[in-house]
């Protein structure tokens, strides 16, 4: 049982000591080295010279130096050297208190090549060199090449096999390394960070002596001055963790294992990290630690570890709750912003238009991971669409489940509740909106017999002494109804091309307008007029008059037609009058000669069109969706109609590749700016049936595909061809799809593989082909795709078809580590799979 050391994490000495020795710059002389000759008279010769106080200048002391580290790189058996290491670390000593910094640094590299296990340590340590080492640690900011060298080294202590408990690194190079860690963020020392990797290594592999180092205090403070990078912030909390988590640290809760200062600026009303600050730049120091405390907090309450630790005493957790009864903007907001992402909702925006900070937390609501340039389709279904049913538990939601249960003991939802019907309007919609969000999470979660679960009734029963706050208790009830309405919904998709891929698979998961009020902006158009939604039925007359009423033929103005009516007319099953009698009729000939002018390239009307701000309202979507139910419907129209589809097909195919070359005055970013871009789902949308896979083929649209598959430039292109096309049939979209996965560059294999995830979340027929792309992907040259490609059949190999389809082409897995065995353990659950494992010994 470790006893607790106190220590006090001072500087060893000043960071500015030692500053008048010489730091001019030295060139090391070149000496001959012949390392045919007897290592022993080498080895002597070098540190003859090296030790000698007169006579060797110092260039030629580098020079033996640097020979010295050659001997020993070259030198494969240990034993051919028979000088004691004692001795030779004796020699190398007089380097470590040279005036020259080269020359300290090249005696502490000398050193790191010569210690290479347990004895070389101890015999360092016996010398007496690791306070020599620590000194050149702990030195000016400006000899900074012996103090990478003194971090090298010690870094190389800290990772030599280890046959005893004892420290693996001396207690003096730790408590420098943990000195220079407090003070050299302030101070603005370049090794920094560098000695906060090094500390981070040493809590993984000897956390007990950063904690007597008081290295602890040294991370926290590091965690509450990385307020830029959350990768680095995630890193120092996960080693705090590691430390608190350890067997023989874990019973023990000393002062210095307290976590608190972490909630400090939410929970301090004067809260100060540096104390000199000046008033000045007091309220940007407060944002940097309010940022850098909710990154720390989420990467503390996202781990078991963590979770366990601050709440095994509530004093944290209900002070931090509490402090969102403070009527501080800042704080209220910051306290929101930590609950969203705990709970992964959406944050609502702090205004005082309740609809638009509902908008804003809506869970289809726009995310940056969308854009074209990120994820696009394949972010979107990630958020949108959830993993089918499975068998098994999920232990993500076990574990929201049980961070839930402990904000609610803490009082989480009275806070929210006594915030919601005060008068503060942006923190009372805020805090309505996350309540509700909360209510509704904890129906999904928590057991019905929570003794923690609240009650709406029990929440509001203390407030409501006067007319003013009963008003306000109203309006908050009458909120939350709308939160809960939204949250019930089914989340709209975004891009137009999900909303494609959901319309092609029947069997998927349809999304649902969120409110009447919403554009009609999906596949699944609402059709305005009764007369049209029974069209079909009529005779000729209703049909041309339906057409009449379009306003196509009476303006060429855009803005003037009814696109309702054009979407409802253009829908399938169509009406036959209109169906066969395209170059029959004249009347329907101009009405579709009309409307696919719109859409020719060269008229410039529909390409021309500016793509809406991202996560704007999308008005362009409708004359997208138009578009294609017009090529549908004209692809099983009579022998006109399919003339003028294959015009129109034509003339986007001579468009495309002229874009890609820098032709009709436009580039391929011009494609991710205007409506040109949706030209790949028009033309994709004819490939979920026979007759558009017919034309698609005629037209030679598929050689155009296969050979932007071959492209390693075109990423943004690829991009828009895969979401474009639908995969429910087995064709020639399939075959180029295959192609991306095998020839595209890096990134595009990324993306073409995540779409695997798409057609299994929106259920594609016969996804089997799926599964077997990615058992291929699982040999992909990137570990990304590698990565992604095995997390995706996880995900499959739940539905059991799949996994059948898996076991069949009995991939070979374990060279993808703790994953790839976890798949091979799901093969256990198949009668086929576990015959394949039995016969190949996997079963002992």
């Amino acid at each position: 049982m470790l006893a607790p050391i106190p220590a006090t994490s001072r500087r060893i000495k000043s960071l500015r000591i030692r500053t008048g020795r010489s730091t001019s710059e030295r060139q090391d002389e070149t000496i001959p080295l012949d390392l045919s000759q007897d290592p022993n008279e080498i080895l002597k010769e070098i540190l003859t010279n090296v030790c000698a106080k007169q006579r060797v200048s110092t260039e030629r002391k580098l020079g033996h130096l640097n020979n010295f580290v050659k001997l020993f790189c070259s030198t494969y058996d240990d034993s051919a050297i028979t000088i004691p290491i004692d001795i030779i670390m004796t020699c190398l000593k007089p380097t470590l208190v040279s005036e020259v910094k080269e020359v300290r640094a090249a005696g502490i590299r000398a050193l790191r090549y010569l210690i290479n296990d347990q004895h070389g340590k101890q015999t360092f340590i016996d010398l007496n060199l690791d306070n020599l080492v620590t000194k050149c640690l702990d030195i000016s900011h400006f000899n900074e090449v012996e103090r990478i060298q003194a971090i090298r080294l010690v870094r190389k202590i800290a990772h030599l096999k280890q046959s005893t408990n004892e420290a693996i690194v001396p207690m003096s190079l730790a408590s420098c390394l943990v000195s220079v860690s407090l003070g050299g963020a302030e101070e603005r020392d370049r090794v920094y960070r560098t000695s906060l990797a090094v500390l981070c290594e040493l809590a993984l592999l000897q956390p007990w002596l950063v904690v007597r180092c008081n290295g602890v205090l040294a991370l926290i403070n590091a965690v509450m001055e990385c307020h830029l990078y959350q990768r680095i912030n995630e890193c120092l909390c996960l080693s705090l963790m590691h430390i608190i988590n350890h067997p023989d640290i874990s019973h023990w809760h000393p002062t210095e294992l307290d976590m608190s200062a972490i909630f400090a600026p939410y929970t301090e009303l004067n809260y100060r990290f540096h104390p000199d600050v000046d008033d000045s730049k007091l309220k940007d120091e407060l944002g940097m630690r309010f940022t850098a405390s909710r990154m720390a907090i989420v990467s503390l309450l996202r781990t078991w570890d963590g979770l366990f630790h601050i709440t095994h005493s509530k004093d944290m957790l209900t002070s931090f709750i509490d402090a969102m009864l403070v009527p501080n903007d800042c704080v209220r907001r910051g306290i929101f912003m930590v609950i969203c992402e705990l709970f992964y909702f959406n944050e609502p925006i702090w205004s005082d238009d309740f609809n638009a900070a509902l908008k804003a937390a809506a869970p289809g609501s726009f995310r940056d991971t969308w854009r074209h340039s990120e994820g696009f389709v394949v972010a979107e279904t990630k958020s949108l669409i959830p993993i089918g049913s499975s068998s098994r538990p999920d232990l993500v939601n076990s574990h929201l489940a049980i961070l839930l249960s402990a904000f609610l003991q803490c009082g989480l939802m009275q806070a929210l509740s006594s915030v919601a019907v005060s008068s503060d309007a942006q923190s009372a919609i805020a805090a309505t909106i996350i309540l509700g969000s909360l209510l509704h999470l904890s129906v999904q979660l928590l057991p019905p017999n929570d003794d923690s679960k609240p009650l709406l009734p029990d929440l509001l029963k203390e407030t409501g002494n006067n007319l003013e706050e009963n008003l306000q208790i109203n309006l908050a009830v009458k909120r939350l109804q709308e939160v809960h309405h939204m949250l019930s919904a089914k989340p709209t998709p975004y891009s137009v091309y999900l909303s494609h891929i959901l319309h092609h698979n029947p069997s998927g998961t349809r999304a649902q307008p969120i409110g009447t009020s919403d554009p009609p902006s999906s596949f699944t158009l609402l059709r305005r007029n009764r007369s049209l939604n029974i069209m079909r039925d009529y005779p000729e007359e209703q049909t041309l008059l339906a057409l009449k009423n379009t306003k196509v033929l009476n303006t060429k103005e855009k803005g003037d037609w009814d696109w309702g009516a054009l979407g409802a007319l253009l829908l399938s099953p169509p009406s036959p009058t209109l169906l066969h009698n395209v170059g029959g009729d004249e009347t329907v000939r101009r009405f579709f000669r009309r409307l696919i002018y719109f859409y020719l390239p060269a008229s410039k009307l529909f390409s021309a069109l500016d793509l809406v701000k991202d996560g704007a309202q999308d008005h362009n979507q409708i004359y997208v969706v138009t578009a294609c139910h017009m090529v549908q419907f004209l692809s099983h129209s009579d022998d006109e109609g399919q003339r003028l589809l294959r015009n129109l097909i034509e003339d986007i195919l001579a468009f495309l590749p002229k874009v890609q070359a820098g032709g009709y005055n436009r580039s391929i970013g011009s494609l991710g700016v205007t409506c040109a871009r949706d030209y790949y789902l028009i033309l994709g949308s004819l490939s979920g049936h026979v007759q558009g896979e017919q034309i698609l083929q005629q037209c030679k649209v598929y050689h155009y595909y296969q050979e932007l598959a071959c492209e390693t430039t075109h990423e943004s292109l690829i991009k828009l061809m895969i979401s474009g096309l639908s995969y429910t049939m087995d064709g020639q979209a399939r075959a180029v799809f295959s192609k991306v996965l095998k020839t595209c560059n890096e990134a595009s294999r990324l993306y073409a593989t995540g779409f695997l995830r798409v057609l299994l979340r929106t259920n594609c027929p016969a996804f089997h082909w799926g599964a077997e792309l990615l058992t291929t992907q699982l040999f992909d040259k990137s570990n990304e795709v590698t990565t992604e490609a095995i997390d995706i059949l996880h995900e499959a190999c739940d539905n059991k078809h799949y996994l059948r389809s898996v076991v069949r082409l009995r991939p070979t897995l374990l060279h993808l580590g703790d994953r790839g065995s976890l798949l091979v353990c799901r093969f256990l659950s198949d009668p086929k799979g576990f015959d394949y494992l039995t016969q190949n010994h996997y079963l002992t």
